[in-house]
């Protein structure tokens, strides 16, 4: 079994070390651990997001940091063989930092990368900060359109090697907008996920961290997951996007199993390049 999704404390909103995720893992019987810390880049938010935590310090994330955090997973990648150890990335896409994020990834070896929308204008979906909360000052219609545009041109950049928890929006717009986001995607899927099977290899992770969550189901939901096996995809990545230890590998048995049962196989990396 394998967690593509992991964040040590380099993450500002996680905690534990790169060495603690890979003890733990090994505890757990994983056989692969990416780590994919957090790279948020987007001017608009530089006040909230650019933090990486290095040495009990908050750094930018462009930064040496970089260069800590892959001296880490090296080290982890000795010391804890046969496990495989993956320098992985999630990154926050904006249509506005495509050269940025293509420049940064032309520097550094990364074996995975994963794309994410965190915000919709620059405001956050994914957390609940009252001051920085999209879905407080936005309508259903305009979160829906606002979250299918960056999606579609996060797919189209061909910077990513998969899509992280793609239906995402409905963790936190339900007690504003109770099921209408979810109602409303519906039947966008089809063209988003035919759109992902004409970018090759590019495919969508399975996060079961929202076994965890309100939901109560993975991001995507089963439901997703047929469309996107009907619209011939053939591999997803899979993984619990832990911020805490105690959340490594939280779901992945039944995240599998449900992989299994679509007919997916599930995606390794090294060096970008799909195993």
């Amino acid at each position: 079994m394998i967690d593509y999704h992991v964040h040590s404390d380099y993450s500002q909103d996680a905690e534990g070390s790169v060495f603690d995720y890979c003890r733990r893992a090994q505890e757990f019987g994983l056989e692969e651990i990416c780590f994919t810390p957090h790279f948020e880049i987007d001017p608009a938010r530089k006040e909230s997001d650019d933090k990486v935590r290095l040495n009990g310090q908050w750094v930018s994330m462009i930064s040496p940091w970089i260069d800590h955090y892959e001296a880490d997973v090296e080290r982890a990648r000795r010391a804890y063989a046969p496990m495989k150890v993956r320098l992985g990335l999630e990154v926050g896409y904006d249509p506005s930092i495509e050269d940025e994020i293509a420049d940064f990834f032309e520097l550094h070896p990364f074996d995975y990368v994963l794309g994410s929308i965190h915000c919709i204008d620059h405001v956050a979906i994914t957390a609940q900060d009252p001051n920085d909360f999209y879905y407080s000052q936005a309508t259903a219609q305009q979160a829906t359109a606002g979250y299918f545009d960056l999606l579609r041109r996060a797919i189209d950049s061909e910077l990513f090697d998969a899509i992280g928890h793609i239906d995402v929006f409905k963790r936190y717009s339900a007690p504003i907008f109770g099921n209408q986001l979810i109602e409303m995607a519906e039947p966008l899927w089809p063209e988003i996920l035919k759109r992902i099977v004409a970018h090759p290899p590019l495919t969508i992770e399975i996060n079961t961290s929202g076994l965890r969550h309100a939901c109560l189901e993975p991001y995507p939901s089963e439901k997703i997951l047929r469309v996107a096996r009907d619209a011939g995809l053939k591999y997803v990545t899979l993984g619990a996007d832990a911020h805490r230890l105690k959340h490594l590998g939280y779901g992945l048995p039944e995240g599998e199993r449900l992989a299994r049962h679509l007919g997916f196989r599930i995606a390794r990396y090294e060096s970008r390049k799909l195993l």
